[in-house]
């Protein structure tokens, strides 16, 4: 710390630094416990260690750190400020349990800048805030977010906190909470940020709001941290107030329109029609950061040309919205007039939601026409600008809409697409020209159709729900796995739905233990849930809601058929949005279209084999809320895996966990909460943690992959890929996981090394030489194959010197199976498998850039391990291998400095340098230098080829590097040395330039 920012300080100085400061700028050291000197002694340390790289060096520091710069007994309590300031322990932390306006004062008077964060601003803190601002330097910013709490702003003064920023404009800046906001977060943080420019800032984080009682008179916990022992920590808290503070979730407290309609709105307990009219006039819908990159992405497309964008956004992240700001972008590319546009959904509900969204987000009261359930049957198409319809509607519509050309067309849960209602649609109105959209959170069919077809198979934007939970865009989750006890389904086929197994669910024993488990987690009465409970049948749903009226709770229907029903649906979900029902029983409207972000509970209580179904449903409650985590409760692990083999227990675990695979789950199901996104749990205690456990086993052998390998021999390459497209396995790590395997592991070694292989035109080698029992003409992917396949060959094999006989011997009969799977291996790659470089691949080392491979493969492929005669031995393995015709190989890894044998590499992807520690013995001095070291220095004359494992590749838990290039340049070398078992060793440092 030679440069000393001026400001408050409470810093131990050495004699040096001492003299950086005026006399009555120190202290003398008084009596000091322990902890504050370590704490001192720290940072010197850390400056001190600073300016060293190596290892070694820093060590032999330590060993003589004291000799030339001893401490002093001077302590720095300011710089260049006139006024000292009493402020106690400013350089550590601290727990306060009392004082704490006294604390705050110290704080307030001292610092550069004030950032706080508060639920409560009363007339006491507006009172001590203009005491702060008149007694302060001008220079001191304070900026303050805060909160109406309520809605009703009864603990927070709006008028005076108007009036002292008025007043002091240049002083204080004032955020409050916009409850307007559907994807706002509550408020609940407490934090006191004092910022110095001296690096002694100190953040106070805990109990205590801005009030008389949280300062004062109030027992209040607040946990103070210093920056000098926590840069990082107040570097963070800096960086997200500020990024808060910008935020659009909250509103200048000078904008007194929206303040004004926030306050008076009680928002909270208004009838959902009157805020639904209130919001058309005051609400100004602004797209969140990730609608304006999706809306940046789709003005990059529509200028390269592209006509066809699909939407794949989990439910409740606001894709119809979206599409409305999209809509906003091309009303100026069409010159401010609006573009003609059909909307078709394959319900009602999704029409009426939709075509509101539009004319709030465009602010166009008037905005489309209905089409659709005998609304305006005599509707002169041609004429209209803007319909919305059904699939239904549309096709018994087909001959107008074929001559009518729409210069939009969107297509609402476009993974009904196949449906032939919607395909005609699709077929009549989408022309070239036009601009095609599709909607839909799951645009995989479970009959294995992928919608991604229609729509250019490049989608707009892909956002899937754990990537919507972590990033924020939807509430978190708490997932509790219940074992229901109540029923015994041994035996029963939940595909057939037969009578006796609805019974059995509708059972009155079935619904006292709903409702035993209702009471033991959310209690009686419990007015503020707002719970959707999923049932088997229509029967089923009556009966629930039969019993939980009985029971004394505000239950209701919600069925497409059925006496039973008091309500239309829509006064229905009014009254479910409004509290005056707390639980919604349904059966099959819910799946698409309902939209109640007040959704705080979820319960399944029916099985589904259907991954889009089960998405729907837990998308119903989603959607982000005032105060909300949605709770899921899931009573239907209780299957007979025996009886019901295509059974999915994994669904709730793998759409909360980035699609995990089976093998991935059942390794790691102890700890399944680390793969979860965001705040989300799942709750089992460990008998049902056991059971699950079991069935995912169970369903594991069910589908065991050697069934479909035992028809191999007669069967067919579509068995084998559905098992991977069907059940989200990934390919490598399927061969990398051996649970499915009790066979020869030297074949398991060469799946494995087949599946790395990432080139396109080394796989359609491989598969030419599997299909036509011969090599190639290119020689080098003749090695690979070779290599890849007799990866551990030795000379006392017989086949060691014949290379002809060793690719005849392949085709041997007990190698049949094993060589259809491989050969079914390579073709799904080279069918599925997008990530598959398309290098032009010649005789040229450097055609084959950016492989994957592991060092005997990279061997292989500058002809060190086999030639077209015989296969080679070669051990060289020292970082770096001399290979023929002038030829060498770098082998190299990420940072591996604290392994046993480990280096400091790393390789700069965009600049193409590659910082490299050679082997050991290496030396600078020209006259030592080690004949590998010298051919690879010398460029002109040798070609050095470097393979590299990034830290993505170490993860992989393989020996698996990439071809990242060949030496160009040799910029810097510099000599080192590493101290390994008590000696030194003598290295290089290289700066290599890659081409």
């Amino acid at each position: 710390m030679s440069n000393f920012n001026n400001g408050i300080y409470e810093l131990l100085l050495t004699r040096l630094e001492a003299d950086a400061f005026k006399e009555d700028e120190l202290d003398i050291l008084e009596d000091v416990d322990d902890e504050w000197l370590i704490n001192q002694f720290s940072r010197f340390l850390k400056e001190k260690l600073k300016q060293f790289q190596e290892k070694a060096d820093k060590i032999n520091y330590l060993n003589n750190f004291l000799k030339n710069d001893k401490l002093s007994e001077l302590v720095a309590n300011r710089k260049n400020l006139e006024k000292k300031f009493y402020i106690n322990n400013l350089s550590q932390n601290k727990i306060i349990t009392r004082n704490l306006d006294k604390e705050m004062h110290q704080e307030f008077f001292s610092c550069d800048r004030i950032k706080i964060i508060c639920p409560f601003l009363t007339k006491w803190s507006v009172k001590e805030l203009r005491e702060i601002i008149k007694e302060t330097d001008e220079s001191v910013m304070i900026k303050i977010i805060t909160t109406t709490y309520n809605g009703e702003s009864n603990f927070l003064d709006i008028e005076g906190l108007q009036k002292l920023v008025e007043d002091y404009p240049s002083r204080i800046r004032v955020k409050i909470e916009n409850l307007f906001s559907e994807n706002v977060n509550r408020l609940h943080i407490k934090s006191y940020l004092f910022e110095r420019d001296s690096g002694f800032s100190s953040l106070y984080i805990g109990s205590s709001n801005f009030t008389k009682t949280g300062f004062v008179t109030g027992k209040e916990y607040s946990v103070k941290i210093s920056e000098f022992r926590e840069k990082e920590i107040i570097k963070q808290a800096i960086n997200d107030f500020d990024n808060l503070f910008e935020d659009n979730l909250f509103i200048d407290i000078l904008e007194k329109e929206k303040i004004a309609t926030i306050k008076n709105l009680m928002y909270d307990n208004l009838p959902i029609e009157y805020l639904d009219r209130v919001n058309k006039f005051h609400k100004n819908y602004e797209p969140y950061d990730y609608q304006k990159e999706i809306c940046s992405n789709f003005e990059e497309r529509l200028s390269a040309g592209i006509k066809k964008h699909l939407l794949i956004m989990a439910t409740g992240t606001g894709k119809t919205a979206t599409l409305a700001f999209i809509y906003g972008i091309l009303q100026k590319w069409f010159n401010n007039n609006e573009p003609s546009l059909l909307y078709i959904a394959p319900s009602t509900e999704i029409l009426k939601q939709a075509k509101k969204t539009f004319r709030n987000i465009l602010k166009i009261d008037d905005f489309g026409v209905d089409l659709y359930d005998g609304i305006n049957p005599n509707l002169n198409i041609k004429k209209e600008k803007v319909i919305f319809t059904t699939n239904y509607t549309g096709n018994n519509k087909i001959e107008q809409f074929k001559d009518t050309y729409f210069d939009v067309v969107i297509f609402d849960e476009a993974h009904h697409l196949e449906a032939t209602t919607f395909l005609n649609i699709y077929n009549a109105v989408v022309k070239n020209d036009n601009l095609v959209f599709g909607l839909t959170a799951t645009p995989e069919r479970t009959d294995g159709i992928n919608v991604l077809k229609y729509f250019g198979d490049e989608p707009l934007v892909d956002i899937r729900l754990y990537d919507s939970l972590e990033k924020d865009f939807l509430c978190d989750v708490d997932y509790y796995f219940i074992k229901d006890n109540s029923i015994d389904l041994s035996g029963f086929d939940i595909l057939k739905r037969e009578g006796e197994y609805l019974k059995t669910l509708s059972s009155n024993k079935r619904n006292d233990f709903i409702y035993k488990t209702i009471m033991e987690h959310l209690g009686q009465n419990n007015s503020h849930i707002r719970a959707i409970m999923f049932c088997e049948s229509v029967e089923h749903a009556e009966t629930l809601d039969i019993y939980l009226k009985e029971h004394g709770e505000k239950s209701a229907l919600l069925v497409s058929e059925s006496k039973k029903m008091k309500k239309p649906p829509k006064e229905v979900i009014s009254d479910f949005r409004e509290g005056r029902v707390n639980y919604l029983c349904v059966r099959d409207m819910l799946n698409e279209g309902f939209d109640v972000p007040e959704v705080n509970c979820v319960f399944f209580l029916r099985p589904t084999t259907s991954k889009i179904l089960y998405l729907q449903q837990l998308g119903r409650g989603l959607r982000k809320h005032l105060d909300k985590k949605l709770r899921v409760y899931d009573f239907v692990n209780n299957i007979d895996m025996k009886v019901n083999k295509r059974f999915n227990p994994l669904i709730p675990i793998q759409v909360l966990t980035k699609n995990l695979n089976l093998q991935e789950i059942v390794k790691k199901f102890n700890y399944i909460d680390t793969y979860l996104p965001g705040n989300t749990r799942i709750i089992m205690d460990e008998y049902i943690k056991q059971d699950l456990i079991s069935k995912l086993k169970t369903f594991e052998s069910n589908n065991l992959y050697h069934e479909i390998m035992e028809s191999y021999v007669t069967g067919i390459f579509e068995d084998y890929e559905s098992f991977f497209n069907d059940y989200g396995i990934n390919i490598i790590s399927f061969y990398k996981m051996r649970s499915f395997f009790k066979e020869n592991r030297n074949r398991l070694t060469i799946f494995k090394k087949f599946s790395y292989i990432n080139l396109r035109e080394v796989l359609e080698g491989f598969y030419y030489i599997l299909e036509n029992k011969k090599f190639v003409s290119n020689s080098r992917i003749n090695f690979l194959f070779l290599n890849s396949y007799f990866y551990s060959i030795n000379k006392s094999n017989p086949l060691y010197d014949d290379v002809q006989k060793a690719l005849e011997s392949i085709f041997e009969d007990d190698n049949k199976a094993f060589i259809k799977e491989l050969t079914y291996l390579i073709k799904y790659k080279l069918k599925n498998d997008k990530s598959l470089l398309n290098n032009i691949v010649d005789e040229s080392i450097e055609s084959f850039k950016n492989i994957y491979l592991n060092v005997n493969q990279a061997k292989a492929l500058l002809g060190k391990m086999v030639n077209m005669q015989s296969f080679t031995s070669d051990t060289q393995n020292k970082g770096i291998v001399r290979c023929l015709n002038n030829e060498l190989l770098i082998d190299c890894s990420s940072e591996t400095a604290l392994t046993k044998d480990g280096h400091r590499n790393s390789y700069d992807y965009k600049n193409k340098f590659l910082y490299w520690e050679s082997p050991n013995g290496w030396t600078t001095n020209e006259n030592m230098k080690q004949k590998n070291q010298l051919e690879m220095e010398d460029t002109k004359n040798f070609k050095t080829f470097v393979i590299y494992q990034s830290k993505d590749l170490a993860e992989l838990k393989e020996d698996l590097k990439q071809l990242v290039g060949i030496v160009d340049k040799v910029h810097n070398s510099k000599q080192v040395q590493i101290l390994k078992d008590g000696k030194l060793i003598n290295k290089v440092q290289y700066t290599l330039e890659i081409k």
